[in-house]
């Protein structure tokens, strides 16, 4: 089945429409973004495969899955923006969900035990997951309850990605000792972009794409500013020295993967810091050369 099958008849034809429009301009995309409110019953692939034909774009990526079932914001870098992908990926969630108790708790109870699945968590991921079983640590950084009946409760978690919260809706039954399953999962934010701000999928266009440089800077990624002498060093991957930088976040430190910026605004790669801000600040005047970023996914400039 493929994703404009989920449609109904009015978004599958103006979803082709928009395919045939921008495959007969010949248009291509450079480091965009869309923004999309995924919905239920469509993979992330599928989702991301849909937005790639729609608005005539090579390749497309997404920055954290979303289970098939799950709705909310999908994070979709097109063409160029893919490569930077690694620097999204491990942005926080927020996420709204339903849980249904397999018999009724008195709610203190579940306050309680809300409060042991704050800060840092242990947890196996599911067994249907992209990732290996093994036991892993957490943050989750709140979790607040946003109604409660007998059986069921509707929760608002802020957490650190990788966080499992169908495996946290099977845990929490395991600790009340009741049983429980998730019913319902949205994800209302990634940083701070909230879901208020997607698409939806048969609303995407190239006029919904924003600039991957646009992302960063609202999303706090760690960023290196460059001349124009480092371009030639950009594009074969060599790596980056002091006389090729103009400045950095002074957050960063060694072995940080940062975005390499020109010009202020113009995004050209990704790379990794091999030296951290402080000895950038403290030998950027020195004679001596030094090396500071190693080109990892640079981007067609």
């Amino acid at each position: 089945m493929t994703a404009l099958s989920y449609f109904n008849p009015i978004s599958k034809n103006k979803c082709m429409s928009n395919i045939k429009r921008f495959h007969m301009t010949g248009a291509k995309l450079l480091k965009g973004v869309i923004l999309l409110d995924k919905p239920k019953g469509m993979s992330s692939r599928e989702a991301c495969e849909a937005v790639k034909r729609m608005v005539g774009g090579k390749k497309a990526g997404d920055s954290g899955t979303l289970d098939d079932n799950t709705t909310g914001l999908l994070l979709i870098c097109l063409d160029e923006a893919t490569k930077a992908m690694p620097l999204l990926i491990r942005l926080n969630k927020e996420y709204v969900t339903t849980i249904q108790l397999h018999q009724k708790v008195e709610q203190q109870k579940v306050l309680d035990a809300l409060k042991f699945f704050t800060g840092e968590v242990e947890q196996l991921p599911p067994i249907r997951s992209a990732v290996a079983r093994k036991l892993r640590v957490r943050q989750v950084y709140s979790i607040d309850v946003l109604s409660m009946g007998e059986m069921e409760i509707k929760l608002k978690i802020k957490c650190e990605a990788g966080f499992y919260v169908r495996k946290f809706a099977h845990d929490l039954g395991q600790k009340l000792g009741c049983g429980a399953q998730m019913t319902a999962l949205r994800r209302t934010a990634i940083h701070s972009i909230k879901d208020s701000e997607c698409v939806k999928l048969e609303d995407v266009s190239r006029e919904k794409i924003i600039p991957i440089e646009t992302i960063l800077r609202r999303v706090g990624v760690k960023k290196v500013f460059v001349n124009e002498n480092a371009l030639n060093n950009a594009r074969h991957g060599i790596g980056l020295m002091s006389y090729h930088i103009d400045g950095m976040d002074d957050e960063i430190k060694e072995g940080d993967s940062v975005a390499i910026i020109y010009k202020k605004n113009i995004m050209i790669g990704i790379g990794k810091a091999v030296k951290d801000f402080v000895h950038y600040k403290r030998h950027r005047k020195s004679r001596k050369a030094y090396q500071y970023i190693l080109p990892d996914r640079v981007i067609n400039f």
